[in-house]
């Protein structure tokens, strides 16, 4: 009697935990749904201005927590008041030159880009860092992107070979820059975000999926010619 007992609080058990990570799974499936479907809005909102002190894109992000929320641990205590009294500044409208939007063929990824990296921007899909090099331009644009919530826009990013080629469009023309590598860092290693010398794009997005404690970085070169 008490064997069946016992079997019958583990069915229950083990019933209750599949409920909930099937709840889980399918509310993580909407919101990518809802987003990528908002991809076609060119909403943008304001980001605060400062020195990056961690990599962009860092979500605390799970199944559970689909609602997530900028991860600001790795900010000291002091620079979030300053971050705080920035939230209302306004960035510019996209102009000629900026980006509007990036296909990656080997991926089948198409999705726009709008200026800032902020957790608001990045839910309309690839967010490009305030004061980074516009396509074509000498210098590194900086691209970021969320792997496993609003579109999962960067999800397969370790997919990328060395010869893969991602295309940057703005308002006038395209730019296409070839994949020379992607690498793993901590949050905190911001140079991957340094100027370069010539045209480079580099992509950023937590890394591995749904754990989220890394940043893969892809490096890219302007084609020229």
């Amino acid at each position: 009697m008490i064997n069946q007992v016992l079997r019958l609080l583990e069915g229950i058990a083990i019933f209750a935990f599949l409920a909930v990570i099937g709840y889980a799974s399918l509310t993580l499936s909407k919101l990518n749904t809802a987003s990528k479907s908002a991809w076609n809005l060119p909403v943008l909102t304001p980001t605060a201005l400062i020195q990056p002190l961690i990599l962009p894109g860092g979500l605390t992000s799970s199944a559970s927590k689909a609602a997530s929320r900028s991860n600001t641990n790795g900010i000291p205590l002091h620079i979030n008041p300053v971050v705080q009294s920035n939230i209302n500044i306004r960035i510019p409208t996209p102009a000629p030159l900026h980006g509007n939007r990036i296909q990656i063929p080997a991926l089948n990824l198409d999705a726009p880009i709008v200026q800032g990296d902020e957790e608001e921007q990045l839910k309309k899909g690839v967010g490009q860092h305030l004061g980074t090099a516009n396509p074509g331009e000498i210098g590194n644009m900086v691209l970021s992107g969320h792997n496993d919530t609003y579109g999962e826009v960067f999800r397969y990013l370790d997919q990328l070979n060395p010869g893969n080629e991602i295309i940057i469009y703005t308002f006038t023309r395209s730019y296409t820059y070839i994949v020379e590598e992607w690498i793993l860092v901590d949050p905190g290693q911001v140079e991957v975000m340094d100027p370069t010398p010539y045209e480079s794009v580099t992509l950023i997005s937590c890394y591995p999926y749904l754990v989220d404690n890394l940043r893969i970085v892809v490096k890219a070169r302007l084609l020229k010619g």
